[in-house]
């Protein structure tokens, strides 16, 4: 091709200093995740979803920045990069910034002290996000930092322990980055690229004339621009393409202009477009973009926004018309016109003609945003984690299984049932997290599994169905119950509804949930407050359980009388039913429930070994069970009863279903004294949150007739979030609560703080029932969960009617 003029025919870049250059040996389906483990063989970066959903694979980029013409540092996905995209940038690692034998670095110092750190999974991700922001921002405020964050999720700490470690470097008087002393540098105009790897070869203009000269001339059916190549999280390896054109060495789509119009160039990142708009925002006619930029920054996340320009969002829902694209909704409600340029034209469409558009030798080169009058109005919402691997190593008579197991014994049991072997045979030098089934050869066999097919496989929860009767007298008490509970657990691991993987209380969870119902239809019928049907059916002390246990411990009527005092209950309720009058289309509701939880150890037996050194007299103890940041190796498994009391405060917006919980306060049975009070909370609080997704946003949704799981990502299944966790959490432990059967008193503070998250969907429902005797419905509803943004919108019986604006 003539016009493409001595291109340069490989890629560039530094990893944590370290040059590397690639060619076309390097296939271009090669993601930067992978290069920095595989090749530069830095593993402090994780992999999980490859969907930039989870942020387990952020790292540093330093990147030409062709709309300034400035360099630029950004966090980004390395999951989601081709290494091919990431020529002449500087890149950074978790390794490249600090370690324990060199020294951490401030954030990673930061993330441990305030103990934000529990099974480490996601901490990298989470340090190299917290390092970009400060290296363009050394002194932040506390919601830049809380917003950046919008795109990692944690499954251990609850998120507070983490958003607090780095919410103290926006008052730190001694910031890690001095931001009068960040110079950044000019960059050049960029050069051509080609590169001609098997398969698919790999242009890069630097003009739009060799742009078209390439479309023009190639004879490629399917032809991908490149920006940010985010889409690739959608699209996986559904589209295969005869060509890719990265187009970020075009200077002109990174234009922006303001005038009479607001124009953005096709290559304009959404984080830079956002950042305009907030300035420009004062000026007459677009002080609507205020609006706009509270909808774009609900699109992705922080790190996907970085790179990812906005066209190339509008050209994927021209390809992929399911695709729920944010964007285009937002340019077709704004009236937005986009304009196209072939090798002979160019002219203007709205977002209706741009869908039936043919762009086959065409592109976007820009979009302009009018200026609207100031009563122009419009509403918004927007609607995990470690995967399974497995490497076995042969050796002499025996096979050495690392496993990412939370149950070696059972993994052990059934790798030797499917060799045929002993299971003194096998050997677990290394205990991780969960577990797979593989199959053995003559050499070493890995098998990492991905991240759909894992949700797929084991990503199901039990469903839960409960018909119940209950007779009660006229204060509540129960005088009979009876309960028929279906769960649907698959005959088979191979059952056509797939088998489901239970929720880690073992069956509590939606056994408390299903009791504390009854407990609130009861109050429901009866006119009752719930807090005094369920305090009037309370175990006494000395009582034994349907179980047999003698209750000797039991405290439950003095920790609910104190906890409605410490969380000033009664007066917040009052507040609550105030706010509910005064407002129709928001609502709050607060529930306040108490629980027992035994702590039994029946059906298993795992073995230990006690090694009492006599140098000195130091212990190790080795036992059948992971350690996973709870604190294994501090206490051990006994049977006893654990008691606590939680609530929350939510706030509902009607017309949205969106939900906000304000503040949660939970009391916790910890016994007499918590071994480490910093990792107690943490376990506390992370395992609150895991409960409030299993209740308000983790929906599964599965076909029907095959059992597939067809919320098998990032994009259709919602783990919480760090902006989802309550605005306030307050945790308090006992310090009266004897546990002589704990190892120093201790007790368990995973499990039971899980299912104290009950409360969070009888507060929703309060808020929800209080809707909808707004509109005089005062029928009763089923207790449904996940209360999903979508089913609690329904719930409030939506009239489109009262929906005018005035």
């Amino acid at each position: 091709m003539q016009a493409v003029i001595s291109p340069r025919t490989n890629v560039q870049f530094k990893i944590n200093g370290v040059a590397y250059t690639i060619d076309e040996t390097t296939d271009p389906s090669t993601m930067l995740s992978d290069f920095i483990r595989d090749v530069a063989l830095l593993k402090g970066t994780k992999i999980m979803c490859r969907e930039g959903g989870c942020g387990s694979c952020v790292v540093t980029a330093d990147i030409p920045d062709l709309t300034t013409m400035k360099r630029k540092t950004v966090a980004v996905n390395s999951c989601l990069c081709s290494v091919y995209s990431c020529d002449d940038w500087l890149i950074t690692t978790t390794e490249g910034i600090g370690d324990s034998r060199s020294g951490l670095h401030p954030i990673q110092t930061r993330l441990a002290r305030y103990n934000g750190s529990q099974c480490g999974f996601c901490s990298p991700g989470m340090v190299m996000n917290m390092h970009s922001l400060l290296q363009n921002n050394s002194k932040p405020t506390k919601k830049e930092v809380e917003d950046s964050f919008d795109g990692h999720i944690c499954r251990c700490t609850g998120y507070r322990s983490i958003l607090d470690a780095m919410c103290s470097f926006a008052d730190d008087i001694s910031p890690c980055v001095d931001i009068e002393d960040l110079v950044l540098p000019s960059c050049s105009p960029r050069d051509s690229l080609l590169l001609m790897p098997r398969g698919a070869p790999w242009f890069r203009p630097n003009s739009l004339q060799v742009l078209f000269d390439i479309l023009g001339k190639s004879q490629f059916k399917q032809i991908a621009l490149v920006v940010g190549n985010t889409s690739t999280g959608y699209l996986k390896n559904a589209v295969t393409y005869d060509a890719y054109i990265d187009t970020t060495a075009i200077q002109d789509l990174y234009s922006i202009e303001v005038s009479s119009v607001l124009t953005f160039g096709a290559n304009v990142s959404l984080t830079k477009m956002i950042e305009v708009m907030d300035q420009s925002a004062s000026q007459k006619g677009f002080e609507y973009l205020i609006k706009v930029t509270q909808h774009l920054r609900k699109v992705a996340n922080t790190s996907v926004r970085n790179v990812a320009c906005w066209a190339g969002n509008l050209m994927l829902k021209h390809t992929e018309s399911m695709f729920p694209s944010d964007v285009f909704l937002l340019f077709a409600a704004l009236g937005v016109n986009i304009k196209i340029q072939s090798s002979s034209s160019t002219a203007s469409y709205s977002m209706e003609d741009f869908m039936t558009l043919d762009m086959k030798g065409k592109v976007i080169l820009s979009a302009d945003f009018p200026k609207l009058s100031t009563d122009y109005k419009f509403r918004s919402y927007k609607i995990s984690p470690r995967l399974q691997s497995c490497l076995v190593v042969p050796k002499e008579a025996k096979y050495e299984v690392f496993p990412t197991s939370q149950w070696p014994d059972l993994t052990q049991q059934t790798v030797a049932q499917v060799l045929g072997i002993k299971k003194n045979q096998l050997i677990n030098p290394e205990l991780f997290i969960y577990f797979h089934y593989t199959v053995f050869i003559s050499g070493p066999v890995k098998m990492h599994m991905n991240f759909n097919t894992n949700m797929e496989m084991i990503g199901r929860r039990f469903p839960w169905l409960a018909d119940y009767e209950v007779g009660v007298d006229n204060d509540g008490r129960l005088i009979g119950v009876k309960i028929t509970i279906y769960a649907d657990a698959g005959c088979s691991p191979n059952d056509h509804s797939l088998f489901p993987a239970r929720f880690s209380d073992n069956g509590y969870l939606p056994g408390i949930y299903i009791m504390e119902s009854i407990m609130e239809d009861i109050a429901r019928k009866l006119g009752k407050d719930p807090i005094d049907v369920r305090r009037i059916n309370f175990y006494q002390k000395g009582q034994k359980n349907i179980a047999g246990d003698i209750l000797n411990y039991c405290n439950v009527e003095k920790l609910l009388g104190d906890f409605l005092v410490w969380a000033d209950i009664n007066d917040r309720k009052k507040s609550i039913e105030k706010f509910n009058k005064e407002n129709q289309w928001k609502k709050q509701g607060l529930s306040v429930v108490p629980i027992r939880y035994a702590i039994r150890w029946t059906g298993a037996c795992f073995s230990a070994i006690v090694s009492i050194y006599i140098g000195d007299g130091s212990v190790t103890v080795t036992t059948g069970g992971v350690e996973m940041g709870q604190g294994l190796h501090t206490k051990s498994a006994a049977q006893y009863q654990t008691y606590g009391v939680s609530s929350a405060e939510v706030e509902l917006d009607i017309l949205t279903g969106q939900s906000q919980i304000n503040r949660v306060d939970m009391t916790y049975d910890c016994a007499i004294s918590s071994i480490n009070p910093k990792l107690d909370i943490g376990q506390a609080q992370g395992a609150f949150i895991m409960g409030l997704g299993y209740w308000l946003t983790e929906e599964i949704k599965y076909d029907r007739i095959t059992g597939k799981n067809i919320n098998n990502s990032t994009w259709g299944y919602h783990p919480p979030l760090p902006k989802d966790i309550p605005v306030d959490f307050r945790i308090r432990f006992l310090k009266d609560a004897p546990n002589p059967d704990g190892v120093l008193g201790s007790k368990a503070v995973g499990e039971p703080p899980q299912c104290m998250s009950v409360c969070a969907p009888f507060a929703l429902r309060k808020a929800v029932e209080a809707a909808r005797l707004e509109i005089g419905q005062h029928d009763d509803f089923a207790h449904d969960s996940p209360y999903t943004v979508e089913k609690t919108h329904q719930l409030c019986l939506p009239d489109i009617t009262q929906c005018v604006l005035k």
